[in-house]
Order: C-alpha cells, then structure tokens, then sequence
C-alpha cells in the first residue's frame, strides 16, 4: 500500500513538473498532477466494475466466478446464498426437478418460491420461463423465478412478466439484490 502511494505521488510530482515545463502556472500543474492520476484511478475501477471484477454478490463470489461455474455448482450458490439470509431451502433432485432447481421459503414466511437456475454464456429464453411456471405449478408454489448470471431475451421479460402471477427474473445487474427481490416477490 506504502509502495501504491509512493508510486502515485511520484507521478504527480512528475505531470506537475511536465505541465511547469510546458508554460503551465503552478496552480494548473498542482490540478493537473493531481487529477490525472485520481481520474485514471477511477477510470480503471469503472472498467473493472463492468466487466464484473469488483462486484461481490452476497456470498463473496465475483461475476467471473460464477461465470466459471457449472450448472450444478451454480445450483448450490444459490440455496448458499438465500440459506445464509435465512430461507429454508428444499431440495429437489438434479435430473427430473419439473423445471425447479431451488425450493425455497423467506425468513417469516409459508410461501414457497420454485426457482429455476440458468448458468448460461449467452441470454436465457422463455423455454426457462416456461420451465419456472411448471416447475412452481407442480411444487405447489406461492411464487417462481429465474435466476442467471447472464441476462434475458425479449421473449423471456414478456412471458414472465404476462405470467399469473409473474415470474421474477434476476439477472447479472440483481443478483446482489436476490434475497430482497425473492422476499418481496411472495409478499
């Protein structure tokens, strides 16, 4: 960390002294030695937050790692996650599920949630949707969703939300939010 610092302050020290040499006033070299390494900083932290290194999902798993991840291994982060907040988890078995991967009930609840589980490279369709509102149906569920860490097609955004009752879908952008989203889905 000492040497980070050192580092930075050198390169102040060296932008300000170019910015004198160009004919610079000390107070444009003081800005300018000092913004550009804090807006380069910052920059780097914006690239990495997009491209889902500095995100922390709520078990402390990057997006990178979950992309990693196969099905099953992406099964069981989801029942780690919601069990951590306080939702019992039922299991349902890995082939034959009726399209749910995780049964789950929120902390003070009797609602059960069916959940479907897409581990995909590319943008989850409606056949998943689809998968959730059986799964749910057969499970007697309050309530069904579908969790990725990708996103959705056009077509799985509309069935969900033209189901009855709707279906939650999280994506990439809510997984830090999935307990909460879950828990408010049954009400």
């Amino acid at each position: 960390m000492v040497r980070f610092f050192k580092r930075t302050a050198l390169i102040m020290l060296v932008i300000g002294i170019v910015v004198l040499i160009l004919g610079g006033s000390v107070d444009d070299a003081i800005w300018v030695g000092i913004g550009l390494p804090i807006g380069w900083w910052v920059l780097k932290i914006l690239v990495r937050m997009g491209r889902g290194y500095t995100f922390r999902n709520p078990n402390g798993v990057s997006l990178g790692q979950l992309d990693r991840m196969n099905g099953k291994q992406f099964e069981d982060w989801i029942s780690a996650v919601l069990a951590k907040d306080g939702f019992k988890i039922h299991d349902t078995p890995h082939a034959g599920d009726f399209g749910v991967d995780v049964l789950c009930v929120p902390p003070g609840s009797s609602r059960r949630i069916a959940i479907q589980a897409k581990r995909y490279k590319s943008n989850v369709g409606n056949e998943a949707v689809q998968q959730a509102i059986a799964g749910g149906q057969y499970y007697d569920c309050a309530a069904a969703a579908v969790v990725t860490q990708s996103s959705y097609t056009k077509a799985a955004k509309r069935q969900a939300a033209k189901a009855d009752p709707p279906v939650l879908l999280i994506d990439r952008q809510s997984l830090g939010k999935m307990s909460r989203l879950l828990r408010s889905h049954v009400g």
